[in-house]
């Protein structure tokens, strides 16, 4: 097992948050309950790039129809955001929130404290953005709006 992975799993084995090993990509799936969903999270680990990759799924599907809108909403989400992006998935349908970090050749460095950053940056920002989501998704909440009311 690389340096890179254990760290990454006692990182979750620490937080005590249940793991199980991906069907693809030597990653790692989780759940997630914030205070506005329960989603699936992924953790891939690139051992050979030493990267480590985690991303939060929202537990929506977007309608096609709804595209053009939920590209605004990640647009103006993303602009002066410093860590993470959201990501969508023309071809899926799906949205996702990734943070990363790249420690090739200083692997032993990774801590508890640079994942748990990470981490929870990632799945408090998927918590704090999926109402607002949901309501351009759900209900046609124009982009802006909604970007205003995850933001206030």
């Amino acid at each position: 097992m690389s340096v890179l992975r254990e760290a990454v799993e006692r990182f979750f084995q620490a937080e005590n948050w249940p793991y199980q090993e991906a069907d693809f990509d030597h990653g790692l799936m989780l759940n997630f309950e914030g205070k506005h969903g329960t989603w699936r999270c992924y953790a891939r680990i690139r051992d050979k790039a030493g990267q480590f990759i985690f991303y939060s799924f929202a537990p929506l599907e977007v309608p096609q129809e709804r595209y053009p809108q939920v590209l605004e909403f990640i647009t103006r989400a993303n602009f002066g955001m410093f860590i993470g992006n959201f990501e969508f998935n023309f071809a899926s349908g799906t949205l996702q929130y990734r943070t990363s970090i790249d420690v090739e050749n200083e692997e032993e460095h990774l801590t508890h404290g640079l994942l748990r950053h990470l981490v929870y940056q990632n799945v408090l920002i998927m918590d704090k953005y999926l109402p607002a989501l949901t309501a351009v998704v759900d209900e046609g909440l124009p982009p802006e709006e909604a970007i205003r009311r995850a933001e206030q």
